[in-house]
């Protein structure tokens, strides 16, 4: 998995793929009934993501900002199909090998155009 510090420099392609690499490695997240992720799923996605607390006094967003920021980045993830809910589990596709062979230009865009798609 690549390392939560190295994805924190290079963005939100980055952090796309840990999730995707996480959810692929684990066979799947598992869900509360309300579709989003259980909370230990989530705090495991935060740190693959690089979305982890930083340590020190006074660093880091409070545990509900960092499981509302890996939603986000889950709903980035499903809009350009990499993710999908297969009842109570969060899954990767079998895009996540073509994703990855796509250059890095056209999948920012790719994501840029699958977020406007979702947003109204």
């Amino acid at each position: 998995m690549p390392s939560p510090d190295r994805d924190h420099d290079r963005g939100l392609l980055a952090r796309l793929d840990a999730l995707v690499e996480l959810v692929a490695d684990r066979h799947g997240l598992a869900l509360l009934p309300g579709g989003r992720l259980a909370a230990a799923e989530a705090r495991v996605a935060a740190r693959a993501a690089g979305l982890g607390t930083p340590r020190g006094p006074g660093a880091g967003a409070p545990a509900a900002t960092q499981r509302d920021a890996v939603e986000l980045l889950r709903a980035v993830a499903e809009g350009v199909g990499l993710l999908r809910v297969r009842g109570d589990r969060l899954e990767a596709t079998s895009l996540r090998n073509a994703w990855a062979q796509i250059d890095e230009s056209l999948r920012a865009g790719l994501t840029f155009a699958a977020w406007c798609h979702r947003v109204p």
